[in-house]
């Protein structure tokens, strides 16, 4: 009896399946391992792995012998749909029609931006700069906060603004003002986190003219001690302010810096029953207010006034003579008929004279009155009593 041996040929293997991640797998981490099915009649794999179908910008045909697991180099990009191709080989050569087969990464939070315009710690930005900051690929929008205080969202309160990388204001940014800036990324797996806030300085702008609240412009008898004020100019460092007793002139004050104070109290009091003229011009780092407007008002008249007539008819107009006398220089006021006899004394020039004597209104006629003052030489001056 004969035997006889003889060996099969090879063919060639199977193509395998993914059994870690399986196909159409999603949320896998990042940094997994990709693992298959072992093909009994293969003695080694080729492996494939793009991020694009048919794909091979990861792995490219590697040969990775006879084991059944892979571990790449690098981890795969996140929230990324990864392609890859296994093809079993042995020496009747490599599977042929093998299917490609994916699965999806899992979705990192993303990492925080930086601003690019301005840049953190820049200075003199114009008041109607927008921001801009870094791309961050995996992200799908971003959360804007701007205050003008650190920690601060008076401007922007995590506002979401989408996928773009730049944001307007919808007002203009505060004057000469540190802006505080913070930018948070975000995508279906959450904010970033621990974002630092950054900060510029908005440029300064002259500011604009005031106006003067006391004494009003154009009031009257305005009391000669009288202080002035004027309204507050937020980005104003100061002001300087001209007074003069003609338009245009300066011999009162001349330019005068009261720094950040919007009142100003004289040195002497302004002279009598006169206009006086003021120009106040606020100032900060940028230069003065321009074109400001000249204020005016005019004092009270304090010159001792005797009146040439009186009528006391009980009418209600000029029945008493009365000598004004603002600065109350008067001591005593004498009274004479046009005979030169005494007929009263005025202890108080404020309290005048009806006409009256002893209890009988004196006729029409001219009479005539000495003025006796406390640090000067006494006048005479006669007036007329009108019935």
């Amino acid at each position: 009896m004969f035997r006889r041996s003889f060996r099969t040929e090879t063919v060639i293997p199977n193509c395998t399946t993914l059994s870690l991640p399986v196909n159409g797998a999603s949320g896998i981490s990042i940094s997994s391992d990709v693992s298959w099915n072992a093909v009994t009649s293969a003695t080694g794999y080729f492996i494939s792995i793009g991020i694009t179908s048919d794909g091979t910008d990861i792995v490219n045909n590697q040969d990775v012998g006879n084991v059944t697991a892979y571990n790449p180099a690098s981890d795969f990009p996140d929230d990324t749909e990864i392609f890859v191709t296994i093809t079993p080989y042995n020496t009747a050569g490599s599977s042929l029609g093998c299917s490609e087969e994916s699965f999806r990464t899992e979705v990192l939070i993303p990492i925080c931006t930086r601003l690019t315009n301005p840049i953190n710690g820049a200075t003199n930005i114009a008041l109607d700069a927008g921001i801009s900051w870094n791309t961050i690929a995996n992200a799908t929008g971003y959360y804007v906060s701007i205050g003008t205080f650190s920690g601060g969202t008076d401007i922007a309160n995590m506002l979401d603004v989408g996928n773009v990388t730049s944001f307007n204001p919808t007002l203009n940014f505060p004057d000469e003002s540190d802006i505080f800036v913070t930018v948070i990324p975000y995508n279906s797996a959450g904010n970033a986190t621990s974002c630092q806030e950054e900060r510029f300085t908005t440029q300064a702008i002259i500011p604009v003219c005031t106006v003067i609240t006391l004494p009003l412009t154009g009031a009257q008898d305005v009391p000669v001690d009288t202080n002035i004020t004027w309204g507050f100019i937020n980005n104003a460092d100061g002001y300087r302010i001209t007074i003069g007793t003609s338009s245009g002139s300066f011999d009162i004050e001349n330019n005068l810096d009261v720094g950040r104070l919007n009142s100003y109290t004289p040195t002497n009091n302004f002279p009598d029953n006169a206009t006086i003229y003021i120009k106040i011009i606020p100032y900060n780092s940028a230069g003065e207010a321009l074109n400001c407007d000249e204020f005016s008002f005019t004092t009270e008249n304090r010159v001792v006034v005797v009146p040439r007539f009186f009528t006391p008819n009980n009418d209600g107009f000029n029945d008493i003579w009365r000598v004004s006398d603002p600065r109350k220089e008067i001591k005593r006021i004498f009274i004479y008929d046009r005979y030169g006899k005494l007929l009263k004394t005025l202890a108080d020039a404020s309290v005048g004279w009806d006409g009256y004597i002893s209890g009988k209104l004196l006729p029409t006629s001219d009479y005539w009155c000495v003025i006796e003052f406390y640090d000067k030489a006494p006048i005479r001056k006669h007036f007329t009593l009108k019935r």
